[in-house]
């Protein structure tokens, strides 16, 4: 598994992020709950193939850095932005916190 993106700013040079999303996935794993660094390695590799497995079967979206300020943004295939996972809940949330202060 390989996974790559390539910046806007110079579309002909391919970055790859394998290892850096491995390695960040690991920590976090290491953080909530401590264990062998090997371990935390295999178990961060399986969860990557996972969500990008997830990700290409149902070829929603892909990985576009636009510009450096902006950072990446995830696209559907047709090119249209894709609406993040959690945007609605984040939205119902906020919008209950606003009832709930406006009740108080």
């Amino acid at each position: 598994m390989k996974i790559t993106i390539r910046p806007s700013a110079d579309p002909c040079r391919e970055v790859d992020l394998t290892q850096r999303l491995i390695e960040a996935i690991a920590q976090e794993l290491r953080n909530q709950f401590g264990g062998d660094d090997a371990l935390n390695l295999s178990e961060a590799e399986r969860h990557l193939e996972r969500i990008v497995g997830v990700r290409a079967a149902v070829n929603l979206i892909e990985l576009r850095v636009e510009q450096p300020r902006t950072g990446a943004r995830a696209v559907r295939a047709d090119g249209e932005p894709a609406a993040c996972p959690g945007c609605p809940r984040r939205k119902a949330m906020a919008k209950q916190s606003r009832l709930a202060m406006a009740a108080a």
